[in-house]
């Protein structure tokens, strides 16, 4: 580590300008046996608040009975103050714009002086502090409306449809999760990142047989002679389904619910059957064709 750092700082209005050259002397950290609680601290601050708060206390170790310790911002900045012997750190009531500064990084220096030391004992350590932002936008699902057709054929873990949600504060490079909230959650699954929504299970399990039964008459009101056939048509149970689906944000817990329609459609591959083998018709001679 060099001992001795030379700099040139050069100041400018656009039209004159300034050069001035500082010296910076490193000098060995004395290990004083004064040390803050934490390496590091981090806290947060809310975006557009003007209210002024303790956002955190840094706490030394190391000091000893009625020892005067003080405490100091090294990198100072108008957003910011800490208590002189406290080591409250508080807001100033100045507004903050998470757009300008998003975050701050504040050294602190705690240092005491005791009796009969040359130098004194001090200590830093650093405090992030993040600006959040209240977002009071609620996810919102697009391409609207969502309907989506399965057929009782189509396999286990075949997408029937995507939704999906942005969150207008952050855009596409929001964090947002899907859930089923409610609707047939044995026959569908919707993926959490993807906005996917997949057959858990093939529909065929869930259909119910109908029997249809067919008379053909011979064409005499007063004959009794019949035709019969019966055709098995296996149809669904449920035609169509209502899922209702969740987008949340992951940041703030906000979320947004959309309906989607699922049509089924019936595969009919059973074909009639006549009840017997052969039908006997007696026709009178005098029948007209």
């Amino acid at each position: 580590m060099k001992s001795m750092h030379r700099l040139q700082v050069r100041v400018s209005d656009g039209k004159f300008s300034n050069i001035a050259k500082v010296n910076a002397k490193v000098a060995q950290s004395e290990h004083s046996g004064l040390m803050f609680q934490k390496k590091l601290y981090e806290t947060s601050v809310t975006e557009n608040s003007t209210k002024i708060t303790t956002v955190c206390v840094v706490n030394v170790l190391g000091s000893a009975l009625n020892e005067h310790v003080e405490f100091t911002i090294l990198n100072p900045t108008d957003m910011f103050e800490i208590g002189l012997t406290s080591g409250a750190k508080r807001t100033t009531g100045k507004r903050f714009n998470r757009e300008a500064i998003d975050s701050y990084e504040l050294i602190v220096e705690a240092r005491s002086h005791m009796p009969g030391r040359d130098r004194p004992r001090v200590a830093h350590v650093i405090v992030n502090v993040t600006v959040f932002v209240i977002n009071d936008n609620c996810p919102m699902f697009v391409n609207l409306a969502y309907y989506a057709v399965v057929s009782v054929d189509d396999p286990k873990g075949s997408v029937i449809i995507k939704v999906h949600a942005v969150d207008m504060y952050q855009g596409e490079n929001s964090e947002l999760w899907y859930e089923l909230i409610r609707g047939h959650g044995e026959l569908f699954k919707v993926l959490r990142k993807t906005g996917d929504i997949e057959l858990k299970q093939n529909l065929e399990g869930h259909n119910k047989e109908n029997e249809l039964i067919i008379a053909a008459y011979d064409g005499d009101e007063n004959s009794t002679n019949i035709v019969s056939a019966r055709e098995r048509r296996t149809t669904l149970a449920t035609s169509a389904y209502v899922l209702l689906i969740r987008a949340t944000d992951s940041v703030f817990r906000i979320y947004a619910e959309v309906p989607i329609s699922v049509a089924v459609q019936d595969v009919n591959d059973c074909p009639p059957e006549f009840l017997q083998d052969s039908y006997n018709v007696s026709v009178p001679e005098t029948e007209r064709q």
